[in-house]
């Protein structure tokens, strides 16, 4: 699959079953109570093990048992991968007191787009490799995570991180300008901005499911096996 193909693909991919879509939408909704929002995690990292047999579907939610259990998984690897992010986002603003604010927020929001995208260039890879390797271990796993992402190319690959960063933040921004058109609302615009923010954001994590599925360089490590 060549470059554009893959995002092409993954755009269209959440749509290959609405009804699933919708379902996973009501799971993340439910993250109030906690367990639905876990078993919707675990999920996403099904999308990206039905990409690896070559499924082109949205999977089903069956077994949720191992739905859970993987769910906790993924949102253990997220936090910790955010730990540096956290770390250095709250010991910059001690470092420039002396900047003007409009200075500072300059500097923070360089900082945080910097830092998430190095983060990233670790976490895209090491999601899929935690569900290639089934363990937990995998997604630390940094001196194979590096090897993988040669076997893709880092030209090939830090593009690949490029215009999926780009692709979120249109989204993003999208959001935030229909924020004031919902002004109108009242008292249920904060709901009404909640509501398609979430709706976005499980087309999101859907698209970026099978993205980090399609990325993952399978085919390379099946010629490496044989």
């Amino acid at each position: 699959m060549n470059f554009s193909d893959v995002f092409v693909d993954s755009l269209r991919y959440p749509f290959t079953d609405t009804k699933k879509l919708l379902t996973l939408f009501l799971f993340f909704l439910g993250s109030v109570v906690i367990i639905p929002g876990i078993m919707a995690n675990g999920y996403l990292l099904r999308i990206i093990e039905n990409t690896f047999k070559g499924s082109n579907e949205l999977p089903d939610f069956n077994n949720k048992s191992e739905l859970l259990g993987k769910g906790l998984e993924l949102i253990v690897v997220n936090i910790i991968y955010s730990i540096p992010s956290y770390l250095i986002l709250f010991y910059i603003p001690t470092q420039i007191s002396i900047l003007t604010s409009f200075q500072a927020v300059i500097v923070l929001v360089v900082a945080a787009l910097a830092i998430d995208f190095i983060v990233n260039i670790f976490l895209v890879m090491g999601i899929g490799n935690l569900v290639f390797e089934n363990k937990f271990s995998a997604a630390f796993a940094f001196k194979r995570i590096l090897e993988l992402i040669k076997k893709v190319g880092w030209k090939k690959y830090l593009a690949y991180l490029v215009v999926f960063t780009i692709i979120l933040e249109i989204f993003s921004l999208i959001i935030g300008l229909l924020s004031p058109f919902m002004a109108f609302m009242g008292m249920w615009s904060i709901l009404g901005i909640l509501f398609i923010t979430l709706i976005s954001n499980t087309y999101l994590f859907a698209f970026g499911s099978r993205f980090k599925g399609l990325i993952y360089p399978l085919n390379e490590i099946e010629v490496e096996e044989n």
